[in-house]
């Protein structure tokens, strides 16, 4: 089940993740035995494709039965406003594909580093973090530290 949705219905896993393509951030939990834990969309095996609206590029790497590779996304921490989320991150592969760093912006990521990121803060952390600082000059480092305890 899905904390950050409203109403969201307990499901199983593929729907939970097929439903949460565009919502990569949501926090869930997961029925182990007799009770619900915190889990993760990676750990279901989401993967964040950028480039065509949640679906994977049709001109991703493909293994020999035809199935998209799992090295191919990269390993990414995202830092959003309900917590620090760990996932894979798949980039556009198509002929008219941006370089990286714009695909990353337009999916509204900002990288930490320009070459090879591994770190991105969402659009939205970066905006709260902005209300914060000049309302009560709270740190980049106070704020991330907040969000850190929330995961």
């Amino acid at each position: 089940r899905c904390l950050d949705c409203v109403q969201g219905p307990t499901s199983c896993r593929e729907c939970l993740v097929d439903s949460h393509r565009n919502n990569p951030f949501h926090q869930i939990e997961v029925w182990v035995d007799n009770h619900f834990a915190r889990s993760s969309l990676d750990s279901l095996g989401q993967c964040l494709d950028l480039g065509h609206n949640g679906d994977t590029c049709p001109n991703a790497p493909r293994d020999a039965d035809g199935i998209h590779e799992a090295s191919d996304g990269r390993r990414f921490t995202i830092v959003h406003l309900n917590g620090v989320h760990s996932m894979r991150v798949r980039l556009c592969h198509c002929l008219h594909d941006k370089p990286e760093l714009d695909q990353l912006l337009e999916a509204r990521l900002f990288p930490a580093t320009l070459k090879q990121p591994m770190t991105a803060f969402t659009f939205a952390f970066l905006d709260d973090f902005q209300i914060h600082n000049r309302t009560s000059h709270k740190s980049m480092y106070d704020h991330y530290d907040a969000i850190r305890r929330k995961t």
